[in-house]
């Protein structure tokens, strides 16, 4: 393709598309209609205007927003905290040459929440279904910092993936057990984890990061794909890993949420990031039972779309789905 043959933005507000008409047209006519230079003017303002409004709104905002989007069979969450920072924990989903989860969900869900730029990526494990539509989320966003697992470096398309993220300037970092990625004064993002350093025990499953997102006094558990193995260890490590929302390990597979580890974590809601008609393996009806008899909400986006998370000033918890099914 020719360079700036495309150029991507952020989805415009309706009165954006009425000045970028506007001014178009008043250029073409600038020398045959007398009022065009004052139209051109007043719709360049406006832009500006609205593009400031936004950057005024994003880094000004008292709530936090979890995302868990709907990739199909895989892992994609988009965290929005108060003050403009904005992550994505993984980022890959079913995936065909006519289909890529990072150009078709997360970048037109980042477009529509009017973000240009991620401050962070977050890998749990180069699984495919958790990386394989990143390469465009960092050609279009260009995060500053990717974490990883630090694992699995035979993997061609996910070293290849790591590389072209460096030569956009990324900076890639391997967390440590309870290492800050990133937070403020009311929120902190943290790694639960350490199975992933020793590269040694457990599966490749289990060296996924396990992380806890603390925000203005709710909890969310991110979890990768780990098994019952790497969930054992966490909760013998006697890790502070209770939340509110908890992303079920391995997309609800019943060799994940031991019984063990769901009343460690007691969550009110359960999420679940799955494929269509991938039951009864993703998600395991024995799973569901095991979450609804510990009290859980559980959430499936293969049946509820995204699940959207708000935590607003003073910790109090939202939800909202993209479709209307849940009951």
């Amino acid at each position: 393709a020719l360079p700036l043959s495309s150029i991507w933005l952020t989805t415009p507000f309706p009165l954006e598309i009425v000045c970028y008409y506007l001014l178009l047209f008043s250029i073409l006519f600038l020398k045959k209609i007398t009022t065009a230079r004052l139209t051109a003017v007043l719709a360049l303002v406006t832009l500006l205007i609205t593009t400031g409004y936004t950057c005024y709104r994003q880094h000004s905002a008292r709530t936090d927003t979890i995302a868990v989007l709907d990739v199909g069979q895989g892992n994609a969450v988009v965290i929005e905290l108060a003050g403009g920072f904005t992550a994505v924990v993984d980022g890959g989903g079913s995936y065909s040459p006519q289909y890529n989860a990072g150009e078709r969900v997360i970048a037109p869900f980042l477009w529509s929440r009017r973000i240009s730029h991620l401050d962070a990526v977050i890998i749990t494990h180069p699984d495919a279904d958790h990386f394989n539509g990143l390469d465009f989320i960092i050609k279009r966003f260009r995060p500053e910092t990717i974490w990883i697992n630090g694992g699995n470096a035979a993997n061609n398309s996910y070293t290849t993936l790591l590389d072209m993220a460096v030569d956009q300037g990324a900076t890639i970092h391997v967390p440590l057990s309870d290492e800050t990625l990133f937070g403020n004064s009311q929120t902190r993002f943290y790694n639960v984890a350490d199975i992933h350093l020793d590269g040694k025990n457990g599966s490749e499953n289990d060296r996924s990061l396990a992380m806890r997102l603390a925000s203005q006094g709710k909890n969310f558990l991110f979890t990768g794909d780990i098994v019952e193995y790497a969930e054992q260890k966490i909760v013998e490590g006697q890790k502070e890993i209770h939340a509110d929302v908890l992303l079920l390990p391995h997309h609800g597979s019943n060799s994940s949420t031991s019984p063990l580890f769901l009343s460690a974590v007691a969550p009110e809601f359960a999420v679940i990031s799955a494929g269509r008609n991938k039951s009864p393996l993703f998600p395991a009806p024995e799973v569901i039972r095991r979450c609804r008899s510990a009290g859980c909400t559980v959430y499936n986006t293969a049946q509820d779309g995204a699940v959207i998370f708000t935590v607003a000033n003073g910790g109090k918890l939202s939800v909202s789905t993209t479709l209307p099914t849940h009951r």
